[in-house]
Protein backbone atom coordinates (compact mmCIF):
# COMPACT_ATOMS: atom_id res chain seq x y z
CA UNK A 1 0.00 0.00 0.00
CA UNK A 2 1.51 3.47 -0.96
CA UNK A 3 0.65 6.60 1.28
CA UNK A 4 0.82 10.17 0.07
CA UNK A 5 2.23 12.81 2.65
CA UNK A 6 1.75 16.17 2.59
CA UNK A 7 1.87 16.78 6.37
CA UNK A 8 1.21 15.15 9.86
CA UNK A 9 4.79 14.06 9.36
CA UNK A 10 5.43 14.31 12.98
CA UNK A 11 2.42 11.88 13.64
CA UNK A 12 3.71 9.11 10.81
CA UNK A 13 7.06 9.22 11.96
CA UNK A 14 5.68 8.60 15.73
CA UNK A 15 3.42 5.41 14.59
CA UNK A 16 6.59 4.02 12.50
CA UNK A 17 9.45 4.81 15.12
CA UNK A 18 7.98 2.94 17.87
CA UNK A 19 7.42 -0.21 16.16
CA UNK A 20 10.91 -0.17 14.99
CA UNK A 21 14.12 -1.16 15.84
CA UNK A 22 16.62 0.42 13.80
CA UNK A 23 16.20 4.15 11.79
CA UNK A 24 17.72 4.72 8.50
CA UNK A 25 18.45 8.39 7.56
CA UNK A 26 19.35 10.22 4.19
CA UNK A 27 18.98 13.72 4.35
CA UNK A 28 20.93 16.68 3.66
CA UNK A 29 20.17 19.20 6.05
CA UNK A 30 19.52 18.04 9.68
CA UNK A 31 17.96 20.62 12.25
CA UNK A 32 18.86 20.33 16.14
CA UNK A 33 15.34 20.89 17.46
CA UNK A 34 14.22 18.09 14.85
CA UNK A 35 17.10 15.72 16.34
CA UNK A 36 16.45 16.52 19.83
CA UNK A 37 12.65 15.30 19.32
CA UNK A 38 14.08 12.24 17.63
CA UNK A 39 16.57 11.35 20.72
CA UNK A 40 14.19 12.59 23.64
CA UNK A 41 11.67 9.31 22.69
CA UNK A 42 13.78 7.27 20.40
CA UNK A 43 17.44 7.42 21.91
CA UNK A 44 17.65 3.57 22.50
CA UNK A 45 17.00 2.87 18.97
CA UNK A 46 20.03 1.86 16.56
CA UNK A 47 20.23 4.98 14.15
CA UNK A 48 21.98 5.51 11.11
CA UNK A 49 22.41 8.71 9.12
CA UNK A 50 23.38 9.88 5.75
CA UNK A 51 23.86 13.45 5.30
CA UNK A 52 26.00 16.07 3.88
CA UNK A 53 29.58 17.66 5.91
CA UNK A 54 29.86 20.72 4.26
CA UNK A 55 31.06 23.33 6.37
CA UNK A 56 29.67 26.06 4.58
CA UNK A 57 25.99 24.49 5.35
CA UNK A 58 26.65 24.78 8.86
CA UNK A 59 28.30 28.48 8.14
CA UNK A 60 25.65 29.64 7.27
CA UNK A 61 23.13 27.55 9.46
CA UNK A 62 21.26 25.51 7.00
CA UNK A 63 22.62 22.19 8.84
CA UNK A 64 23.16 22.26 12.21
CA UNK A 65 26.29 20.67 13.63
CA UNK A 66 25.24 20.35 17.17
CA UNK A 67 22.80 18.32 15.95
CA UNK A 68 25.09 15.70 14.62
CA UNK A 69 27.34 16.08 17.47
CA UNK A 70 24.52 14.73 19.60
CA UNK A 71 23.52 11.97 17.43
CA UNK A 72 26.79 10.66 18.13
CA UNK A 73 26.97 11.45 21.50
CA UNK A 74 24.59 8.85 22.10
CA UNK A 75 25.96 6.19 19.89
CA UNK A 76 24.59 6.87 16.40
CA UNK A 77 26.46 6.16 12.90
CA UNK A 78 26.50 9.36 10.91
CA UNK A 79 28.74 9.56 6.93
CA UNK A 80 28.71 12.26 4.80
CA UNK A 81 27.90 11.91 1.26
CA UNK A 82 29.74 15.31 -1.16
CA UNK A 83 26.26 16.85 -3.44
CA UNK A 84 23.61 14.83 -1.26
CA UNK A 85 20.28 15.80 -2.11
CA UNK A 86 18.01 12.94 -2.17
CA UNK A 87 15.93 12.39 1.44
CA UNK A 88 15.14 9.16 2.43
CA UNK A 89 13.62 7.33 5.86
CA UNK A 90 13.73 3.53 6.43
CA UNK A 91 11.90 1.71 9.67
CA UNK A 92 13.72 -1.53 9.60
CA UNK A 93 13.08 -3.54 6.39
CA UNK A 94 9.41 -2.59 7.22
CA UNK A 95 8.42 0.68 5.31
CA UNK A 96 10.61 3.88 3.63
CA UNK A 97 9.64 7.61 2.71
CA UNK A 98 10.85 9.14 -0.08
CA UNK A 99 10.22 12.72 0.35
CA UNK A 100 10.88 16.29 -0.31
CA UNK A 101 11.62 16.98 3.63
CA UNK A 102 14.77 16.82 5.44
CA UNK A 103 15.24 16.23 8.72
CA UNK A 104 14.47 19.53 10.13
CA UNK A 105 11.66 22.01 11.86
CA UNK A 106 11.52 22.89 8.21
CA UNK A 107 11.18 19.81 6.81
CA UNK A 108 9.12 18.09 9.21
CA UNK A 109 6.24 21.13 10.53
CA UNK A 110 6.78 24.38 8.52
CA UNK A 111 7.54 23.83 4.79
CA UNK A 112 5.12 22.34 2.58
CA UNK A 113 6.67 19.21 1.60
CA UNK A 114 5.51 15.91 -0.41
CA UNK A 115 6.20 11.84 0.06
CA UNK A 116 5.32 8.90 -0.87
CA UNK A 117 5.46 5.35 1.45
CA UNK A 118 7.06 2.52 0.87
CA UNK A 119 5.85 -1.24 1.96
CA UNK A 120 6.34 -3.77 -0.84
CA UNK A 121 9.12 -5.81 -0.49
CA UNK A 122 11.01 -4.95 -3.88
CA UNK A 123 10.73 -1.06 -3.16
CA UNK A 124 12.11 -1.42 0.35
CA UNK A 125 14.64 -3.39 -1.49
CA UNK A 126 16.15 -0.82 -3.82
CA UNK A 127 15.62 1.93 -0.73
CA UNK A 128 17.95 -0.28 1.32
CA UNK A 129 20.16 -0.88 -1.58
CA UNK A 130 20.47 2.63 -2.38
CA UNK A 131 21.05 3.55 1.39
CA UNK A 132 24.08 1.19 1.69
CA UNK A 133 25.87 1.95 -1.61
CA UNK A 134 25.73 5.65 -0.17
CA UNK A 135 27.05 4.41 3.50
CA UNK A 136 29.99 2.32 1.55
CA UNK A 137 30.83 5.38 -0.28
CA UNK A 138 31.00 7.31 2.83
CA UNK A 139 33.59 4.62 4.67
CA UNK A 140 34.04 5.77 8.06
CA UNK A 141 31.80 7.65 11.14
CA UNK A 142 32.25 10.97 11.80
CA UNK A 143 34.09 11.19 15.43
CA UNK A 144 33.34 13.72 18.30
CA UNK A 145 37.18 15.01 17.37
CA UNK A 146 36.43 15.43 13.55
CA UNK A 147 33.35 17.31 15.27
CA UNK A 148 35.25 19.46 17.58
CA UNK A 149 37.81 20.24 14.54
CA UNK A 150 34.71 21.77 12.11
CA UNK A 151 33.14 23.78 15.29
CA UNK A 152 36.70 25.15 15.19
CA UNK A 153 37.23 25.83 11.42
CA UNK A 154 33.62 27.42 11.64
CA UNK A 155 34.13 29.74 14.07
CA UNK A 156 37.90 30.68 13.30
CA UNK A 157 35.65 32.23 10.12
CA UNK A 158 33.08 33.66 11.61
CA UNK A 159 35.30 35.88 13.61
CA UNK A 160 37.08 36.44 10.43
CA UNK A 161 33.76 38.04 8.53
CA UNK A 162 31.86 38.67 11.87
CA UNK A 163 29.24 40.11 9.38
CA UNK A 164 28.93 37.84 6.52
CA UNK A 165 25.67 35.26 6.82
CA UNK A 166 27.05 33.26 3.66
CA UNK A 167 30.51 31.69 3.00
CA UNK A 168 31.44 29.04 0.46
CA UNK A 169 35.44 28.79 1.50
CA UNK A 170 35.06 26.28 4.08
CA UNK A 171 35.75 22.53 2.76
CA UNK A 172 33.40 19.78 2.19
CA UNK A 173 34.51 16.95 4.59
CA UNK A 174 31.85 14.68 3.00
CA UNK A 175 33.19 11.64 0.87
CA UNK A 176 32.80 11.71 -3.01
CA UNK A 177 30.35 8.67 -3.62
CA UNK A 178 30.96 6.83 -7.01
CA UNK A 179 27.50 7.22 -9.22
CA UNK A 180 27.58 4.61 -11.13
CA UNK A 181 28.30 2.45 -8.12
CA UNK A 182 25.14 3.60 -6.34
CA UNK A 183 22.87 3.59 -9.94
CA UNK A 184 23.85 0.45 -9.98
CA UNK A 185 22.98 -1.01 -6.68
CA UNK A 186 18.82 0.45 -7.51
CA UNK A 187 17.72 -2.21 -9.04
CA UNK A 188 19.95 -5.14 -7.67
CA UNK A 189 19.73 -8.68 -6.66
CA UNK A 190 20.76 -7.54 -3.13
CA UNK A 191 17.77 -8.14 -0.90
CA UNK A 192 17.12 -6.39 2.76
CA UNK A 193 17.91 -9.53 4.40
CA UNK A 194 21.28 -9.64 3.03
CA UNK A 195 22.16 -6.25 3.85
CA UNK A 196 20.73 -5.99 7.84
CA UNK A 197 20.55 -8.65 9.36
CA UNK A 198 18.84 -9.49 12.66
CA UNK A 199 20.71 -12.02 14.45
CA UNK A 200 20.10 -14.56 17.53
CA UNK A 201 23.21 -15.31 19.23
CA UNK A 202 23.39 -18.15 21.57
CA UNK A 203 25.20 -18.51 24.95
CA UNK A 204 26.11 -22.22 25.75
CA UNK A 205 26.31 -25.68 24.52
CA UNK A 206 24.16 -28.46 24.69
CA UNK A 207 25.88 -29.80 27.21
CA UNK A 208 25.77 -26.57 29.08
CA UNK A 209 22.28 -25.32 29.33
CA UNK A 210 21.09 -23.39 32.55
CA UNK A 211 17.48 -23.55 34.46
CA UNK A 212 14.65 -20.85 33.74
CA UNK A 213 14.92 -19.59 37.28
CA UNK A 214 18.78 -18.36 36.77
CA UNK A 215 19.10 -14.63 36.96
CA UNK A 216 19.87 -12.92 33.91
CA UNK A 217 22.31 -10.54 36.19
CA UNK A 218 24.43 -13.75 36.64
CA UNK A 219 24.33 -14.64 33.19
CA UNK A 220 25.68 -11.53 31.91
CA UNK A 221 28.32 -11.29 34.80
CA UNK A 222 29.70 -14.59 33.91
CA UNK A 223 29.58 -14.21 30.19
CA UNK A 224 30.17 -10.58 29.78
CA UNK A 225 27.60 -10.20 26.65
CA UNK A 226 26.96 -6.68 27.37
CA UNK A 227 30.08 -6.11 25.91
CA UNK A 228 31.00 -8.92 23.84
CA UNK A 229 29.70 -11.90 22.25
CA UNK A 230 31.91 -15.30 21.37
CA UNK A 231 32.27 -17.66 18.32
CA UNK A 232 34.28 -21.39 19.26
CA UNK A 233 37.75 -21.72 17.84
CA UNK A 234 37.91 -21.95 14.49
CA UNK A 235 34.11 -20.09 13.72
CA UNK A 236 35.19 -16.58 13.52
CA UNK A 237 31.79 -14.76 13.79
CA UNK A 238 32.35 -12.89 9.67
CA UNK A 239 29.16 -13.09 8.95
CA UNK A 240 27.92 -10.04 11.45
CA UNK A 241 28.04 -6.53 10.10
CA UNK A 242 28.48 -3.18 11.71
CA UNK A 243 24.81 -2.12 12.46
CA UNK A 244 23.45 -6.29 12.57
CA UNK A 245 20.74 -6.54 15.86
CA UNK A 246 22.05 -9.31 17.52
CA UNK A 247 19.12 -10.71 20.29
CA UNK A 248 21.09 -12.86 22.67
CA UNK A 249 19.49 -16.43 23.69
CA UNK A 250 20.60 -18.68 26.76
CA UNK A 251 20.64 -22.21 25.94
CA UNK A 252 18.28 -23.78 28.34
CA UNK A 253 17.51 -26.87 30.04
CA UNK A 254 13.79 -28.59 31.47
CA UNK A 255 12.55 -27.65 28.88
CA UNK A 256 15.55 -27.61 26.24
CA UNK A 257 14.73 -23.75 24.56
CA UNK A 258 16.34 -20.53 23.60
CA UNK A 259 15.68 -17.72 26.15
CA UNK A 260 16.28 -14.95 24.34
CA UNK A 261 16.98 -12.53 27.43
CA UNK A 262 18.86 -9.65 25.29
CA UNK A 263 19.33 -7.46 22.11
CA UNK A 264 22.28 -5.37 20.22
CA UNK A 265 23.88 -3.72 18.29
CA UNK A 266 26.49 -5.05 16.25
CA UNK A 267 30.23 -4.04 15.77
CA UNK A 268 31.59 -6.31 12.24
CA UNK A 269 34.75 -8.87 13.64
CA UNK A 270 38.16 -7.68 13.59
CA UNK A 271 40.47 -10.68 13.23
CA UNK A 272 43.53 -8.69 14.16
CA UNK A 273 41.37 -7.61 17.13
CA UNK A 274 38.56 -9.14 18.58
CA UNK A 275 40.60 -12.20 19.94
CA UNK A 276 41.15 -13.34 23.70
CA UNK A 277 44.03 -12.93 25.40
CA UNK A 278 46.21 -15.30 28.20
CA UNK A 279 44.76 -13.18 30.40
CA UNK A 280 41.52 -13.45 29.40
CA UNK A 281 41.43 -17.03 29.40
CA UNK A 282 43.01 -17.03 32.96
CA UNK A 283 39.74 -15.46 34.31
CA UNK A 284 37.46 -17.29 32.27
CA UNK A 285 38.15 -20.73 31.15
CA UNK A 286 35.57 -20.69 29.21
CA UNK A 287 36.94 -18.62 26.40
CA UNK A 288 39.45 -20.78 25.35
CA UNK A 289 37.19 -22.76 23.28
CA UNK A 290 35.49 -19.61 22.46
CA UNK A 291 38.51 -17.52 21.40
CA UNK A 292 36.61 -15.29 18.77
CA UNK A 293 34.49 -12.83 19.65
CA UNK A 294 32.52 -9.31 18.10
CA UNK A 295 31.72 -5.96 20.67
CA UNK A 296 28.46 -5.33 21.13
CA UNK A 297 26.76 -1.74 21.72
CA UNK A 298 23.81 -0.02 23.68
CA UNK A 299 22.76 -3.50 24.68
CA UNK A 300 19.01 -4.00 26.48
CA UNK A 301 18.64 -6.80 29.11
CA UNK A 302 14.76 -8.26 30.71
CA UNK A 303 15.02 -7.27 33.66
CA UNK A 304 14.31 -10.93 36.20
CA UNK A 305 14.75 -14.44 35.50
CA UNK A 306 14.81 -16.87 32.08
CA UNK A 307 11.55 -17.91 32.49
CA UNK A 308 10.55 -13.76 31.82
CA UNK A 309 12.37 -14.06 28.73
CA UNK A 310 10.99 -15.10 24.85
CA UNK A 311 11.05 -18.66 23.90
CA UNK A 312 13.07 -19.18 20.80
CA UNK A 313 11.00 -22.57 20.33
CA UNK A 314 7.95 -20.80 20.08
CA UNK A 315 9.28 -18.33 17.56
CA UNK A 316 10.23 -21.54 15.55
CA UNK A 317 6.22 -22.79 16.20
CA UNK A 318 5.00 -19.43 15.21
CA UNK A 319 6.97 -19.42 11.75
CA UNK A 320 7.62 -22.92 10.69
CA UNK A 321 10.54 -22.94 7.62
CA UNK A 322 9.79 -19.04 7.53
CA UNK A 323 11.67 -18.79 10.69
CA UNK A 324 15.14 -18.12 9.29
CA UNK A 325 16.91 -16.84 6.39
CA UNK A 326 18.35 -20.39 5.19
CA UNK A 327 14.73 -22.13 6.09
CA UNK A 328 13.26 -19.58 4.21
CA UNK A 329 15.52 -19.71 1.17
CA UNK A 330 15.31 -23.45 1.00
CA UNK A 331 11.60 -23.51 1.01
CA UNK A 332 11.27 -20.66 -1.69
CA UNK A 333 13.83 -22.14 -3.80
CA UNK A 334 12.34 -25.94 -3.13
CA UNK A 335 15.95 -27.18 -3.31
CA UNK A 336 15.22 -29.67 -1.23
CA UNK A 337 17.60 -28.59 1.53
CA UNK A 338 16.48 -28.43 5.20
CA UNK A 339 13.76 -26.45 5.66
CA UNK A 340 13.16 -27.57 9.49
CA UNK A 341 14.52 -24.39 11.76
CA UNK A 342 14.94 -27.17 14.44
CA UNK A 343 17.36 -28.76 12.43
CA UNK A 344 19.12 -25.95 11.50
CA UNK A 345 20.28 -24.93 14.85
CA UNK A 346 22.04 -27.72 15.51
CA UNK A 347 25.79 -27.04 16.14
CA UNK A 348 25.59 -23.57 15.32
CA UNK A 349 26.29 -20.51 17.53
CA UNK A 350 23.33 -18.61 16.19
CA UNK A 351 21.12 -17.83 13.15
CA UNK A 352 19.79 -15.44 11.28
CA UNK A 353 16.28 -14.72 11.36
CA UNK A 354 13.87 -13.75 8.25
CA UNK A 355 12.41 -10.20 8.11
CA UNK A 356 8.70 -11.88 9.77
CA UNK A 357 10.63 -13.04 12.56
CA UNK A 358 12.69 -10.63 13.47
CA UNK A 359 9.97 -7.84 13.55
CA UNK A 360 7.66 -10.80 15.76
CA UNK A 361 10.40 -10.78 17.66
CA UNK A 362 11.19 -6.87 18.13
CA UNK A 363 7.68 -6.89 18.81
CA UNK A 364 7.59 -9.49 21.87
CA UNK A 365 11.00 -8.07 23.12
CA UNK A 366 9.68 -4.68 23.28
CA UNK A 367 6.86 -6.08 25.35
CA UNK A 368 8.94 -7.87 27.52
CA UNK A 369 10.99 -4.55 28.56
CA UNK A 370 7.59 -3.36 29.30
CA UNK A 371 6.52 -5.48 31.49
CA UNK A 372 9.37 -6.60 32.99
CA UNK A 373 11.92 -3.98 33.01
CA UNK A 374 15.08 -3.47 31.46
CA UNK A 375 17.83 -4.63 33.52
CA UNK A 376 20.67 -2.18 34.10
CA UNK A 377 24.36 -3.08 33.71
CA UNK A 378 28.02 -1.51 33.52
CA UNK A 379 29.19 -0.66 30.22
Amino acid sequence: MTEYLRDNWRTFFDQELVKSTRIRIISPFVGKTTIDWLLKKYASKNISLITRFNLNDFYEGVSQLDAIEALVKTGAYIRGIQGLHSKLYIFDDRTAIITSANFTEGGLVNNFEFGVTIEDVDGINNCVCYFDSLWSAGKHNVSLGEIESWKDEIKKKQQQYPNQKKHDSLADMGAKANRHKVKSAIGSNNTASNITKCYVKFIGSSNNRDTWNSQIVDIIKESGCNNTLHWPKGKRPNIISDNDIIYIARMTKEPNDYAIFGKAIAHAHDKTRDNVTDEDTKLYSWKKIWPHYIRVSNAVFIKGRLDNCLSLKNLMETFGSNSFASTLKNSQNNNGKNVDPRKSLRQQPGVVLSPDAAQWLNDHFNTAIEKQGSLEVEK
